[in-house]
């Protein structure tokens, strides 16, 4: 309610039977609390502006932080899986260095064997010093030691089918080797040579056709090459015999055993106890006489077999 022109009363009435409360306002005061009431609004709305811009300003740096910590979770993952993978082919390079190393040696000895045969190894050009150390480059990178690796592994199987191919003449020709009598059945004097002698048991001369050697009675007699027992019996004038099958139409007898330890057909290795020694037949005692044959036909064992070739 307006009492003048440029005034108001503001009233205040309770719903309870308290007193009414009045205010009167002049024009002063109205423009006191009109620019009042104004100013305060004015700032509520920039302090309003400016949280919400503070606000943003924090959610955009937060965001930013975020994207930040990803990237550099990324980046830590990536260069962790970097650094194992790396580690995974620097490992491969240096295990098929070693096993390089390894054929070259073996390639070494095998050639020293067969020196004197047509397989020989070809160089491939890859040498340690090509390989060595590559692992341990720090500025080596991925695209490389998949390189490296690869190469490595094709020289690899290369040398391990060179390998193969020497490891199979190598065992023909150690198959063949020790086929041939080489080893002396008994470790002992030789009593009596090869060839024409005097008869032990009357007059004249007669055929020697092996050579007898010395021994005691139960010595182990030894197969003087790898082979098969085509024979294990009792042979009229040479007692208790063995007799053993090589390649190349060779063959081994060993007579006047007391014992046979083998029995025919059966495969033996050279070095093998096939007997014991003994004196039966036509003997004058305990011995080992020794027979080899070419094609059926008597030679001296001392064109094969050296006196001092007894294996223990």
């Amino acid at each position: 309610m307006k009492k003048k022109k440029d005034s108001m009363t503001i009233m205040i009435v309770p719903h309870s039977d308290k007193k009414t409360l009045s205010f009167f306002l002049d024009s002063k005061k109205i423009s006191i609390v009109k620019y009042g009431v104004i100013f305060s609004l004015f700032l509520i709305v920039l302090l309003t502006f400016n949280l919400i811009r503070y606000i943003n300003l924090i959610k955009s740096e937060n965001y930013k932080l975020l994207q930040e910590n990803e990237n550099y979770k990324e980046m830590e993952h990536k260069i962790k899986e970097y650094n194992q993978q790396k580690k995974q082919l620097e490992d491969k390079i240096n295990e098929v260095e070693k096993k390089l190393s390894k054929i070259e040696e073996l390639e070494g000895k095998l050639n020293q064997v067969l020196k004197d045969s047509t397989f020989k190894i070809q160089d491939y050009g890859l040498t340690q010093q090509k390989t060595m150390g590559l692992s341990s480059r720090g500025d080596i990178n991925r695209g490389e030691l998949l390189l490296i690796l690869n190469d490595l592994n094709e020289k690899l199987e290369e040398k391990e089918k060179n390998l193969i191919n020497l490891s199979e003449a190598l065992m023909e020709m150690k198959e063949r080797v020790d086929s041939i009598p080489g080893l002396w059945p008994v470790q002992g004097e030789i009593t009596s040579d090869f060839g024409y002698r005097k008869n032990p048991f009357g007059r004249g001369r007669e055929f020697h056709d092996g050579v007898d050697i010395s021994a005691a009675y139960g010595t182990k007699i030894k197969a003087a090459a790898n082979g098969v027992v085509v024979f294990a019996g009792y042979k009229a004038g040479y007692g208790y015999t063995v007799i053993i099958n090589h390649n190349n139409g060779i063959q081994t007898m060993y007579s006047h055993a007391s014992k046979i330890l083998v029995r025919k057909g059966q495969k033996v290795l050279k070095g093998q106890d096939i007997a014991a020694v003994g004196s039966t037949g036509r003997s004058t005692g305990a011995h080992l006489h020794f027979s080899i044959l070419h094609n059926g036909r008597f030679i001296d064992p001392l064109t094969y077999i050296k006196k001092q070739s007894y294996q223990d």
